[in-house]
C-alpha cells in the first residue's frame, strides 16, 4: 500500500508457513519484476475503481475536501492518484521510484505472532541480511508537505446525477507526535468516533438526516486533520453542514464531563482487544 508519508509492504501466513511467505515478501521488495502487462492490468483496474468511486458523493467530498485544505502541497494530492496521473505512470517511473525509496536504511521491519525475539532476528537475517544499500543518498523529502494554512472556504460540487449529498467538514489538526494528539483522540471519540457520538446522535437519531454521521483524525508527519462527514438528501445538505459546525463548535465551547471522558476512555482501550 500507500499513504501520504509512507510505502509498505505486508505478509500475513501460519508460523509454519512464514518462512516461504516472507521469501516470497522479500523478493518482491528487493527485486520487483514491474511487468508490463502487470502494470497495465493494474492500471486498467485502478482506473476503473476510480470511475466507480467518483460517483459515490462521499469519495468526491472527501478527495475535494483535502485539496481544498492543503491545495497544491504534497498532502493535497490523492494518494489513489487522479485519471491523468495513472494513465501517465510509466513503467520507467516504478523502477526510478523503487531505485530511490525502497533501499534497506529507510525501512523498518516489523515482525508481529507466535515468534521470540531470536527467532524473530533470525527470520530478519535469512530475508533482508543480504539487502544493501545503494551507494546514492536519498533524494530530499519537500520540508513541510502539509503547505501554507489556507483561509476557510465552502466548495459545492454540483453533481445533479446524483440521489445524495454528502458534506464534509475539514480542519488542520496537529502532527501525530504532538503531545495532544492523545486528548485529542478522546475528544474526537465524543464528536464523531461512534454511534454514541454527538455527531452521530445529532444527525441519524434526533434529526433523522442520514444513515450516519463520524469523524476522524487522519494523521501524518507533517500534520493531521479533523474529518467530519455525513451523507444525506440533496434539499438537508444545508441543514447537516449547520448541525456538523454546531456540534464542533460546542467541543470547543463546553468541556467533556468526567463520566463522558470515561466513557470515552473505557470505548477507546477496549477496542484494542
Amino acid at each position: 500500500s500507500a499513504g501520504n508519508d509512507s510505502s509498505s509492504a505486508f505478509v500475513a501466513a501460519p508460523t509454519a508457513n512464514i518462512d516461504a511467505a516472507g521469501a516470497l515478501l522479500a523478493q518482491m521488495v528487493r527485486e520487483p519484476a514491474f511487468a508490463q502487462e502487470e502494470l497495465d492490468r493494474e492500471r486498467r483496474r485502478a482506473l476503473d475503481q476510480l470511475r466507480v468511486s467518483m460517483r459515490d458523493p462521499s469519495f468526491v467530498a472527501q478527495r475535494v475536501a483535502v485539496r481544498a485544505v492543503y491545495g497544491d502541497a504534497p498532502y493535497g494530492a490523492p494518494p489513489g492518484g487522479t485519471p491523468a496521473s495513472i494513465a501517465a505512470l510509466t513503467r520507467d517511473d516504478l523502477i526510478a521510484y523503487h531505485r530511490a525509496w525502497w533501499r534497506p536504511d529507510n525501512a523498518t521491519l516489523v515482525i508481529t505472532g507466535a515468534l521470540d525475539a531470536e527467532a524473530g532476528f533470525a527470520l530478519a537475517e535469512r530475508l533482508f541480511g543480504q539487502w544493501t544499500a545503494p551507494a546514492e543518498p536519498m533524494p530530499q523529502m519537500p520540508a513541510n508537505r502539509a503547505g501554507e494554512a489556507r483561509a476557510p472556504r465552502v466548495v459545492v460540487v454540483d453533481n445533479p446525477d446524483s440521489d445524495q449529498s454528502a458534506v464534509s467538514v475539514v480542519m488542520r489538526g496537529i502532527a501525530r507526535s504532538d503531545s495532544d494528539y492523545f486528548p485529542l483522540v478522546v475528544a474526537n471519540s465524543a464528536l464523531g468516533g461512534s454511534s454514541t457520538a454527538r455527531l452521530f446522535q445529532e444527525v441519524r437519531v434526533r434529526r433523522a438526516l442520514s444513515y450516519g454521521a463520524n469523524s476522524s483524525l487522519p494523521s501524518y508527519r507533517d500534520e493531521g486533520l479533523l474529518f467530519a462527514l455525513a451523507q444525506t438528501r440533496n434539499n438537508a445538505a444545508p441543514e447537516v453542514a449547520q448541525v456538523m459546525l454546531a456540534e464542533i463548535r460546542r467541543m470547543a465551547q463546553e468541556p467533556l464531563t468526567d463520566e463522558t471522558l470515561q466513557k470515552r476512555r473505557t470505548l477507546l482501550v477496549g477496542s484494542f482487544g
